[in-house]
C-alpha cells in the first residue's frame, strides 16, 4: 500500500512493482489482495518459497497466487529467485519443476 501510494503520487506510468513472494511472506498478511489492488502496476514477479526454496517446498500458496495473477490478467514474466543449494543446477531443476506444478502451460 505504501509503495502504491508513492507510485500514484509520482504519477508516472513507467513505475511499477516487482512482486517477490519471499518478501510478501514477511510483509503481507494476504498474498492475493495486494496483487488485486496493484493489478495494473505489477510489472514483474519473483517466485521463491518462504525459506527461499523452490515453489512448493514451503508454505506459500502459489496456486492461489497464480490464480490471482490470471485474474488480474498479468502477462509479464515470472522469475525464480531461490537458494542455490545443493548445487546451482539442482536448485534450478527443483525450481523449474516446482513452478510447473503451479503455473499452467498456457500461462507460462
Amino acid at each position: 500500500a505504501e509503495t502504491m501510494a508513492l507510485i500514484e503520487a509520482i504519477g508516472s506510468p513507467r513505475l511499477g512493482l516487482v512482486v517477490d513472494t519471499f518478501h510478501m511472506n514477511i510483509e503481507e498478511s494476504d498474498f492475493c489482495e495486494p496483487l488485486r489492488r496493484a493489478r495494473e502496476r505489477v510489472f514483474h514477479v519473483h517466485f521463491a518459497d518462504n525459506q527461499r526454496g523452490a515453489p512448493g517446498t514451503g508454505h506459500i500458496p502459489f496456486d492461489r497466487i497464480v490464480q490471482t495473477l490470471r485474474e488480474i490478467r498479468y502477462s509479464g514474466s515470472i522469475s525464480l529467485e531461490v537458494e542455490q543449494t545443493p548445487t546451482p543446477a539442482e536448485a534450478a531443476r527443483r525450481a523449474i519443476e516446482g513452478t510447473r506444478r503451479f503455473v499452467p502451460e498456457e500461462f507460462a
